[in-house]
C-alpha cells in the first residue's frame, strides 16, 4: 500500500461505537464488560473495570464516586478516555464503598484487591478500533507520526492555565465564563456565599456580576483553590503546558528527541512562546513534569475494509492520541464536533 501526500477526507465519531478504546495494562487489553458486578471491599484498594459509552471521563469518575459514596480523590485512573466513544479502563477505589452502581451508559465490574492507587501513565498503552467513514478508494498507510497532544486536550480556552500560573485569578475565572467549569464554579461559590446571595447567583452570567452579588466576600483565588475544583485546575494547567509542548514539538525534526513539558528547569526552551516574569508557587505545584517523545509509531496497525470506509485497529503508547495518528493519514473530520477539522 502506498501513502500519498494528498489525504482523503475521513469522518470519525459519527456514533460512539465507531471509536472503541481499550486500555492495555501490563501488556493485557482490558476487555469491555456490559454488566455491573460489585461486592464490598476486602482490602484498602479495590480495582474495577469501567466501561462507558458516550460519557465524559470527568463526569464518569464523579458519578462513580457519588454512587459508591466515596470522595472523588479516592478514585484513581491511568488517564482520561474519550467521550464520544466506547471505552474500557481500569480504575482503583480507595477504602470502603457502597456496593452498588447503576447507570444506563456505564458498567462497573469488580476485579479485586490491589496494592495501591493508579497514576496517570501507569498503563502501557491503548488499543483502538476506529471506523473511518470515507470514500477513499485505497486505504492510507504510514505508522510513524508526530506525537502531538490531540484536540480532546484543548476543549475551551487554552489560556486559563496561563492565567493561573501567572497568578491572574480574576482573569482565569473570566476565561471560564460560559463553560461547564463555570457552572461548577458557581456551585462552589453558592456553598461559600451567605444564604441571601444564593438565589441571585443563579442568574449571574459573569464573574463581575458574581463579585457584585457577594460584595467582595469571596475572591477568585479562594474559589479556584477550593478542593472540589482542584482536579479541573490541574487539568487547565496541563492544558496550557500541552499547548506549549505542541508548539515546541512542531519545530523539532529529529526522530529521536524527547521534549520536557514546560517547567522552571526547562523554561529557556519555551521563551519564544511564553516567558512569564513570575509564577504563582501554589499553581506551579500543580504542573506536570515529564518528557514526551516527539515521534511515535502505531503498533500492530491493521486496516480492514468496511462498507462505510475502513476499520483501523492499532495500539498507541500511553499519552498518544488516536486522532493525531489518523489525521496523519486522512483529512480528518470529527463528526462529534460538528465538522471541526482536526
Amino acid at each position: 500500500m502506498m501513502f500519498t501526500a494528498v489525504r482523503s477526507v475521513g469522518h470519525i465519531k459519527a456514533q460512539p461505537e465507531d471509536f472503541v478504546v481499550q486500555e492495555e495494562m501490563n501488556g493485557r487489553v482490558v476487555v469491555p464488560q456490559f454488566t455491573t458486578t460489585i461486592r464490598p471491599a476486602v482490602s484498602p484498594f479495590t480495582a474495577f473495570t469501567l466501561t462507558k459509552r458516550n460519557v465524559q471521563a470527568v463526569d464518569a469518575y464523579r458519578e462513580v464516586a457519588r454512587q459508591l459514596g466515596v470522595s472523588r480523590q479516592h478514585i484513581t485512573e491511568c488517564g482520561r478516555k474519550d467521550k464520544v466513544a466506547l471505552t474500557t479502563q481500569t480504575i482503583v477505589v480507595e477504602g470502603t464503598y457502597l456496593p452498588q452502581f447503576n447507570h444506563a451508559d456505564m458498567w462497573l465490574t469488580q476485579i479485586g484487591p490491589v496494592d495501591g492507587p493508579l497514576w496517570h501513565g501507569a498503563h502501557s498503552g491503548n488499543r483502538f478500533s476506529i471506523l473511518v467513514r470515507t470514500d477513499a478508494p485505497v486505504p492510507p498507510d504510514g505508522v510513524v507520526f508526530r506525537n502531538l497532544f490531540g484536540h480532546q486536550r484543548f476543549w475551551g480556552r487554552v489560556d486559563v492555565g496561563r492565567y493561573l500560573l501567572e497568578g491572574q485569578f480574576d482573569q482565569a475565572v473570566r476565561a471560564l465564563e460560559g463553560s461547564p467549569s463555570w457552572y461548577q464554579l458557581k456551585r462552589i461559590i453558592q456553598r461559600l456565599s451567605p444564604a441571601s446571595a444564593i438565589m441571585p447567583l443563579y442568574q449571574a452570567v459573569t464573574w463581575d456580576e458574581v463579585k457584585r452579588i457577594v460584595r467582595g466576600t469571596i475572591s477568585a483565588e479562594e474559589v479556584l483553590e477550593h478542593p472540589d475544583f482542584r482536579e479541573q485546575v490541574q487539568f487547565e494547567v496541563l492544558k496550557w503546558q500541552s499547548h506549549l509542548w505542541n508548539r515546541l514539538a512542531l519545530r523539532t525534526r529529529s526522530t529521536d528527541d524527547r521534549l520536557p513539558m514546560w517547567g522552571l528547569d526547562h523554561a529557556p526552551l519555551y521563551t519564544e512562546f511564553w516567558n512569564p516574569s513570575e509564577v504563582d508557587s501554589l499553581m506551579y505545584d500543580l504542573t506536570h513534569q515529564f518528557s514526551r517523545r516527539v515521534w511515535v509509531r502505531a503498533l500492530r496497525h491493521q486496516i480492514n475494509e468496511h462498507e462505510l470506509g475502513y476499520q483501523h485497529e492499532f495500539t498507541l503508547p500511553s499519552g498518544s492520541y488516536a486522532t493525531v495518528f489518523l489525521d496523519h493519514l486522512y483529512a480528518l473530520v470529527d463528526d462529534s464536533r460538528e465538522g471541526y477539522v482536526v
